[in-house]
């Protein structure tokens, strides 16, 4: 998830006005009771609302970097860079991928394997 958040602060550093303000926005829609942060209640309501049904508090803890049990502005970017840029799950297996691959390191391994 480290190498996530460090994705995700340089392409919103480095990114144009309007890309920031589109994750600033993203932010400010979840965070429905303006306190800048973000709490489980308020990410599963945003997912479910916007038809997302995998909600699942593992991948909010895994987001939350200080485990303080809410989110703030950088943690959710790491979130909104996820659904924009890459896909969650492993295109073999389908679990849930926490870094910057696009399959799991066992499948990966077991597709070399098999060549």
């Amino acid at each position: 998830m480290d190498e996530l958040r460090q994705a995700a602060s340089a392409y919103y550093n480095n990114g144009s006005p309007e890309i920031q303000q589109l994750a600033w926005s993203f932010f400010q829609a979840m965070d429905t009771n303006c306190d800048s942060q973000v709490d489980w209640n308020e990410f599963s309501a945003f997912l479910y609302q916007s038809g997302n049904q995998w909600i699942s508090p593992s991948f909010f803890n895994d987001l939350d970097r200080n485990h303080d049990g809410e989110l703030d502005f950088m943690e959710v970017l790491t979130f909104y860079d996820i659904i924009k840029t890459r896909s969650f799950w492993c295109s073999v297996c389908g679990i849930c991928l926490t870094g910057l691959y696009f399959t799991c390191v066992e499948c990966f391994d077991n597709v070399n394997s098999n060549t």
